[in-house]
This record gives structure tokens, sequence and C-alpha cells, in this order.
């Protein structure tokens, strides 16, 4: 099986189609200083970091790259401060009611082994030098959302799941994929740490992928039908079909027959 390297042609090609208003951003958790890339030189949040990608950058960072704590203890890195783990930091931020109920977001975030990555890299997909663990997209429609949902589960039949908790974000977003083998999206505007700094527009879906399942996503979009013509051609559509099948001419929705 072609690796994401050798199909990059293809899948910028594909995800060109899309008109993506915010650029497809590769990631890579590396155990050593990754070939070909230079360091941050810049210090951020690690979701910072993402959107810094997605303007242009490639690069790897380090732990002392990261401004905010949590970045660090998703990825394995130093501790945070006291006060963030025993929840009295979420708590007084308004985040939960109290220090109990912020600490089970620490409790149940997925998190990298502690000393398992030296550093992360990061790339725009027209500047990849690295195989991904994770391809992170931004979907500013409904539309797009559901070739992207759909190109995950087209020949599985699998079922949507959005995994998240307002604080941690990062963990869900980044870090449950990789340990899981599955994919995940939000909706931007319901994490905390991302809305505070405006990294995207709320009302976006942000999809995170695998790199186990890159190559069944790619297989998909290339086979499935993007516009479904139950949508594009409407009740002509469904009335053929309900024909060819023997079955009962389905009725025409409620809100619809007034307009034929």
């Amino acid at each position: 099986m072609a690796t994401f390297l050798q199909n990059a042609d293809l899948w910028r090609s594909t995800l060109d189609r899309l008109d993506l208003e915010i650029a497809p951003v590769a990631m890579k958790y590396c155990t050593r200083q990754p070939p070909g890339l230079d360091p941050l030189e810049h210090q951020m949040a690690f979701c910072e970091m993402v959107k810094y990608a997605q303007i242009g950058h490639a690069f790897f960072s380090r732990f002392e790259n990261h401004t905010c704590a949590a970045g660090p203890l998703v990825l394995g890195g130093p501790s945070a401060p006291d006060a963030y783990e025993t929840g009295d930091f979420g708590a007084a931020l308004g985040a939960y009611e109290e220090p109990r109920s912020m600490r089970r977001r620490y409790d149940a975030a997925p998190m990298l082994a502690k000393g398992s990555i030296e550093c992360v890299a990061f790339a725009p997909l027209d500047r990849l030098t690295f195989e991904p663990d994770l391809l992170v997209l931004v979907s500013d429609s409904t539309d797009k959302t559901a070739i992207l949902l759909r190109s995950l589960v087209y020949k599985t039949g699998d079922m949507w799941e959005s995994r998240s908790t307002f604080v941690l974000g990062c963990a869900w977003l980044y870090i449950y994929p990789c340990l899981s083998g599955e994919w995940n999206y939000i909706t931007t505007g319901m994490s905390m740490g991302m809305s505070r700094r405006n990294l995207v527009p709320a009302g976006y879906q942000l999809i995170t992928v695998p790199y186990d399942k890159l190559p069944t996503m790619l297989e998909n979009l290339q086979d499935m039908p993007w516009e479904l013509p139950l949508l594009t051609e409407g009740e002509d559509f469904m009335a053929r079909t309900c024909a060819q099948l023997g079955l009962e001419p389905d009725p025409v929705p409620f809100f619809l027959r007034d307009s034929r």
C-alpha cells in the first residue's frame, strides 16, 4: 500500500476540490528530531502550533516552546502546575463548578506516555516531508463536512461520534485519535482554550484522522459520490428509485408538498 507521502499529490488534488478555507495540516509525534525541519522559533500553545502550520509553516516543536501547560501534559512532557491538576485553575475560570469536576477531565483525558516523544512535527501538505501520524482538517460548511465524514465510513457504515470536553480539547483532538485509532471531530467554539485564542471561527468542524484510517479515507474520496442524487435531483430521483426497486412511492416530505 502506498504511503501518505507517495500519495501526497493525490491527497492535495482531492482536498483541493473541497476548497477548504483553512489548509489541511499533518502532524507527527517524534522520538527524535525529524530531518529536514527547522525548530519552532516562537513560544505558543499546542493549539496555536496547529494554526501556525495552517498558515503555511513547517516545523517541529519541543516542550519548551509551549506556553499552555495543557500541551506538555497531554504530550507526555512535564507535569502541569499543581493548580491545574487539582482542578482549582479550571474551577476558578468557571469551566466547571468545583475542582472535583475539573479533576475528572484530567483523569479521563487521553495522554501520551511520559517521556514517549521528544518533539512534534507540523506541516501543511504542500511542505510535507514526513509520514504523518495525524491529518487535521477544518471544514467551513456542512456540505464539506458531510463529504469528509462520509469518506471515513463509506465502506464500513460506522457511526459518527464526537468526543471532547470544554477544556483539554487538544487531548481529544490530537491525542485520542493516535492512541485509539479512531478519528474524531468537534464543532469549533466549544473548546475554551481554542476559543480564547480565536484560532478558528466558531461553528466550523475540526476533524482529526489517524494514520491507519487515511488510506481508506483517500480511497473512499475517489470512489464515493460527493453529491447525492437524492439531494440534487430531489423527489424525481426518489420516485425513480422506488419504481426500480418495486417499492411503494415514498411520500413527498410534508414541507415540500406546496412547492410541487
